[in-house]
């Protein structure tokens, strides 16, 4: 269970101990000895101690020392070497990790003891750890509740890296059907990103430094300064979520039992996250087209606004009406309009960013939210839409259709400062536009 256990001597008898250290050492035990209880307690920050063996004389020089160290930390096994069987623990003698021994007795015997002493010691304490980290994983849970994906999986790497003691996290999205040179990242992808804008390179070495089927055969994979949990968060996309810690003074052998239960808990919050988020999607999506619904849109502006704020950046709002839809309905039944919506709300999807937004605000109108997009920049995207449309004949069940489209455009804060304005501006322009030619694009005054 342990690599290398390390054992500290606190020798009144040396002569007892010559032919034992010798012998221990090629048991494949670290020996270790200390003159004051400040060398003591370097060595049990550094998690090299495992035992304390204590041999008493008769004087008594270095009980002091052992008590401290006993009193300090209780968890490490002892075994006391006392001819006399005078000694008494400054603690509880019923502890089953504390042995009193008249004397060492056959060496391979002494050996067997003191290694099940370790191996039990070890146990009660990863099932200690284990207990405390199952009551933090339920707080996280909790924490978890009501945030947007990004911070969540945040929220997830930062308890994580501090779990494990790292001095670096970082997290990362893949999706295996995506070549490894496609830059064109989602939207969490690039939230992602934003959270190590300094280490990107490093980010793209850690997707591309192992194939896929590596990573979904291992639980976790050791390499280097870094320790990867891979989580598969949708088994049929096969979508990858790297989480990957650097410099954690806990990556070794001893906590590899551990580790594999950290990561198996961590796997199974993500997933539980990532179906919580499918529930909540399907609640934001309307039906007809696939795109965004009203729902969401208020949520997204909210960000948005945040954002602008925060960044002192902008966005644009696009709304968009189909022109003369409801002769569409009239001429070719409501099953046809529906169709008709769909391939529009697909080409809209088509012209823009991952970055932006798009909605269906309801009957024949449609939304766009470009994400940090000038008035200049959201009017290209906007004739570019129109075009396409107005060049664009549907044909559905053998019936050819061919509409235009109306857009208003509204940027926050040049023309409004507020959600409601924003919504209610780009809804003027549109009506201004319509009102003079329709299949136009008119920008707020």
């Amino acid at each position: 269970m342990i690599a290398k256990p390390g054992v500290l001597l606190i020798d009144e008898a040396p002569y007892m101990f010559r032919g034992m250290k010798k012998f221990l050492s090629s048991k494949n035990f670290d020996i270790y000895e200390v003159s004051n209880f400040s060398e003591a307690q370097v060595l049990i920050h550094s998690e090299k101690i495992h035992a304390v063996i204590y041999s008493k004389s008769k004087h008594n020089p270095n009980q002091p020392l052992f008590d401290s160290i006993v009193k300090y930390d209780a968890t490490i096994p002892s075994i006391v070497l006392d001819p006399a069987l005078e000694y008494t623990y400054p603690l509880n003698t019923n502890i089953p990790d504390h042995v009193l021994m008249q004397h060492l007795g056959p060496k391979e015997a002494f050996a067997h003891i003191l290694d099940r002493l370790i191996s039990k010691s070890f146990l009660r304490k990863d099932l200690r750890r284990r207990e405390v980290l199952a009551e933090q994983l339920r707080t996280l849970q909790h924490r978890l509740i009501g945030k947007n994906k990004a911070d969540a999986y945040k929220a997830i790497m930062d308890f994580t890296a501090q779990e494990l003691k790292a001095q670096k996290a970082i997290c990362w999205f893949y999706q295996t059907s995506t070549e490894a040179n496609n830059r064109d990242h989602t939207k969490l992808e690039k939230k992602v990103l934003a959270w190590n804008e300094n280490n990107t390179s490093e980010i793209f070495r850690v997707t591309e430094k192992f194939s896929v089927e590596k990573v979904i055969s291992q639980n976790i994979i050791v390499e280097d300064e870094y320790l990867y949990f891979p989580v598969l968060t949708h088994h049929e996309d096969r979508n990858l979520c790297f989480y990957a810690f650097q410099g954690s003074k806990s990556f070794n052998v001893e906590n590899q039992k551990y580790f594999q239960f950290l990561h198996k808990e961590i796997c199974h919050i993500v997933q539980v996250q990532e179906r919580m988020y499918g529930v909540e999607e399907l609640s934001f999506v309307d039906e007809v087209t696939g795109l965004y619904n009203q729902r969401y849109l208020h949520l997204v502006l909210d960000q948005e606004i945040e954002k602008v704020k925060r960044d002192n950046s902008k966005f644009s709002v696009l709304f968009i009406d189909i022109d003369h839809f409801k002769s569409v309905n009239d001429k070719n039944g409501h099953l046809v309009g529906s169709q008709v919506l769909r391939e529009i709300g697909k080409i809209l999807k088509q012209n823009v960013r991952s970055v932006d937004y798009c909605f269906r605000y309801g009957g024949d109108e449609f939304l766009l939210v470009l994400s940090d997009t000038s008035t200049d920049q959201s009017t290209v995207v906007a004739e570019r839409i129109r075009k396409q449309i107005a060049s664009t004949d549907f044909v559905i069940d053998g019936t050819r259709v061919h509409v235009t489209l109306s857009i208003g455009i509204a940027c926050f804060p040049e023309h409004a400062k507020s959600k409601k304005k924003i919504l209610q501006v780009a809804d003027e322009a549109m009506y201004c536009g319509k009102n003079l030619t329709r299949n136009i694009v008119y920008v707020a005054s």
